[in-house]
């Protein structure tokens, strides 16, 4: 079996920084190590959102990735049937001689 190899995009880091920066900034706060004013506090909003922006993306690049797959489907849908008529004129004209 072939091993795939993995490509991040720049939608995947983004995600994973925020995810990350989210779970630092939670354990921080919860043990006591952040005592922080107001701007600090916005770090997990912050967060949130760039995450929820990288996955907007991905989907959105999901759904062009899936569009070009079934184009190409149904254009080999179109070659499959192309063959097959070529296949029948040819057992005709092999059958007929």
């Amino acid at each position: 079996m072939a091993k795939t190899k993995v490509e991040y995009g720049w939608t995947d880091w983004v995600f994973i920084i925020s995810i990350l920066i989210l779970l630092l900034w939670i354990i921080g706060k919860s043990i006591g190590v952040i005592q922080s004013p107001v701007y600090i506090d916005m770090i997990p909003y912050l967060s949130i959102v760039f995450s929820a922006g990288a996955l907007f993306q991905k989907i959105r690049e999901m759904d062009k990735n899936i569009r070009e797959i079934k184009m190409d489907v149904k254009e080999t849908g179109t070659n499959v049937h192309d063959v097959n008529v070529r296949m029948t004129k040819l057992e005709t004209s092999v059958d007929g001689a």
